[in-house]
């Protein structure tokens, strides 16, 4: 089940969403744990035990996708474990 998902990160320059390096971050609940995964170009998925270790992982793939020049409109905002447990809470609900 997703919890959070990141706009799509783009290149700067990019004319539209559909091009090649888009990125999206996404936190989906799994049993007790969580899991970080990056869709697109540099794809990877991530397991993390607590909130506080997908929040890391969350804000650490935001950070990559801003050095690697991508950017979304809204810009994308680091997740804190707070707003994670909301999340966790409305969908269980």
């Amino acid at each position: 089940m997703v919890l959070v998902e990141s706009p799509l990160l783009i290149a700067r320059r990019a004319r539209s969403g559909g091009g090649a390096g888009g990125r999206r971050v996404i936190v989906e609940a799994a049993g007790d744990g969580y899991v970080v995964r990056v869709e697109g170009s540099g794809a990877r998925e991530d397991h993390a035990a607590g909130a506080l270790q997908a929040v890391q992982a969350f804000n650490h793939a935001l950070r990559d996708a801003a050095r690697a020049g991508l950017t979304a409109r809204p810009e994308p905002v680091e997740l804190t474990v707070a707003a994670l447990d909301a999340a966790r809470r409305a969908r269980t609900l």
